[in-house]
């Protein structure tokens, strides 16, 4: 499992960052595979990624012993509604298996 910390000015005056105990130390709009980290502080994590075809947002929130994992996409054009059908499905069930074997850890 990896455990993601959030907090803020570890380092610089006014800097958030985000804490990853594989990647070290990651800065707002610094590129994770394809997303851009997005707003951070000690509760929530926002990733974004935007093309031609459609924009994502994805927040992962830490409340208590709480996980929550919502996603946004905003369509473009007419790929991008059909890239969705059969992704929005296959997403939600990889989310809940993901959440469900990290609920057993």
């Amino acid at each position: 499992m990896v455990a993601l910390l959030l907090f803020a000015d570890p380092f610089e005056e006014g800097q958030q960052w985000a804490q990853n105990d594989v990647c070290g130390y990651l800065r707002v709009s610094d590129p994770v595979d394809f997303f851009l980290i997005g707003p951070v502080d000690d509760q929530v994590l926002s990733l974004t990624t935007r093309d031609r075809h459609l924009d994502v947002m994805t927040c992962v929130t830490v409340e208590g012993a709480q996980l929550a994992i919502t996603a946004s996409v905003v369509t473009h054009n007419g790929f991008g509604r059909l890239y969705m059908v059969p992704v929005a499905p296959a997403h939600r069930l990889i989310v809940w298996a993901m959440l469900r074997r990290l609920r057993r850890l």
